[in-house]
């Protein structure tokens, strides 16, 4: 209902609540994802206001907690999109890592070459929300090989051309 009626501070609000009353963890794997993913099944009247501006949501909650955190000592991690489901998903992964103590960086479009992280890093997550071209792949074996902490994740790892 609130996505529904509620403007985007509304909804701003009742998410950041959220964030504070469960862990990121829980919050994300058992309400935010799921939502997400009815969200994208849905197909009714208003169905694609509603989607976008849970996407604002969540896109503008990972930004809070990845600037939030970046003031904290924490184990630097590049997110980055290899390919996705949906625009939605990487934030999703994005508040969770942050949750579970990482200062996240991310790059949210998927790309045909590898993206260049801006600052150092720790931990290198590739997100494979709709599988991984051969080129990627590639890379990824190529880090891999060269003891670089890498490793993929997401719902689908398996190679698409």
């Amino acid at each position: 209902m609130l996505l529904s009626f509620a403007d985007d501070v509304a909804l701003d609000k009742y998410l950041r609540r959220m964030m504070r009353d469960y862990s990121s963890e829980d919050c994300v794997n058992y309400l935010l994802k799921p939502l997400n993913v009815l969200l994208h099944e849905e197909h009714s009247p208003g169905s694609a206001l509603r989607k976008a501006s849970f996407h604002r949501a969540v896109m503008q909650q990972a930004l809070r907690d990845i600037q939030a955190i970046g003031r904290q000592k924490a184990a630097p991690l590049f997110l980055e999109a290899v390919s996705v489901n949906d625009e939605t998903e990487i934030w999703l992964e994005a508040i969770r890592l942050t949750g579970l103590g990482f200062r996240v960086e991310i790059s949210p479009q998927p790309a045909a070459m590898p993206a260049v992280a801006t600052r150092r890093y720790e931990h290198h997550f590739m997100w494979c929300g709709a599988g991984i071209s051969k080129t990627m792949k590639r890379y990824f074996q190529q880090r891999l090989a060269e003891g670089e902490p890498i490793m993929l994740c997401g719902p689908d790892k398996s190679e698409h051309a």
